[in-house]
């Protein structure tokens, strides 16, 4: 799901460190992972420090080539800019170590857009929806999202806007009333190696156009030709 590397030395054969931990729930701990390399024996073993914390890496599962090293959420500070990590590789020809260090942006995945989300307003061409966020300032960070409309339309996207800790995303524009629409949307903190939230689906149908409306459109033409033929004199 997530697939940010950080290039280690080569000549431990390690091409794709990453690390990820969940902003947005408290208790979330660190993972930090990468492929074990293919001429590894089966003796070598990985061991991951980060601050004063010294964690055995292990396969994910006995089928997987991944190598995985878990931290608690008390065993890193989260809101450090940068996370700094040694590793240790040691086997029969001895033990050798590789300092890492990757930007806390491109390790943390905010929380889904859309939770207790609730409709402010719906027209036959337009949808306001409005969430809370909580989290919003915990970091300095920008935010890019991703936004998927079906069926497709071509519209102007604006970003959602936030405000005493609630998010309002609007869209206007849309061209067929009772249309149903399915909207998704994600984010990832605004990096080029950042990892992006799971998608938030809403599936909403625009309203009717009134009646009102609707009459309306129909005398129009009408009234407009009255008018330019009073216009011209044609009538008395």
């Amino acid at each position: 799901m997530y697939t940010r590397f950080v290039q280690v030395d080569n000549l431990h054969n390690i091409h794709d460190f990453e690390c990820i931990f969940l902003d947005y729930i408290k208790e979330s701990g660190l993972n930090c992972s990468f492929t074990r390399p293919i001429e590894s024996s089966s003796n070598t073993n990985y061991r991951l420090q980060h601050l004063s914390v010294d964690k055995l890496c292990q396969r994910s599962d006995l089928s997987s080539d991944r190598i995985e090293c878990n931290f608690r959420s008390e065993d890193f500070n989260k809101f450090r800019n940068q996370l700094n990590f040694t590793l240790r590789i040691e086997d029969e020809t001895g033990s050798r170590t590789e300092n890492i260090s990757i930007d806390r942006g491109e390790c943390m995945v905010l929380e889904p857009p859309g939770r207790d989300v609730v409709e402010l307003n719906k027209t036959s061409n337009s949808i306001c929806l409005q969430w809370p966020n909580k989290r919003f300032d915990n970091h300095n960070y920008g935010v890019a999202w991703d936004y998927q409309l079906k069926p497709h339309v071509s519209l102007a996207w604006q970003d959602p806007h936030y405000a005493r800790l609630m998010e309002t995303f609007c869209l206007n524009g849309l061209p067929d009333a009772n249309q149903e629409y399915e909207l998704r949307m994600r984010r990832r903190i605004n990096a080029v190696h950042a990892h992006w939230s799971d998608y938030f689906t809403y599936h909403f149908r625009t309203q009717l156009k009134s009646s009102h409306s609707s009459e309306s459109a129909k005398l129009s033409p009408i009234i407009i030709l009255v008018a330019i033929m009073v216009s011209l004199n044609l009538i008395v």
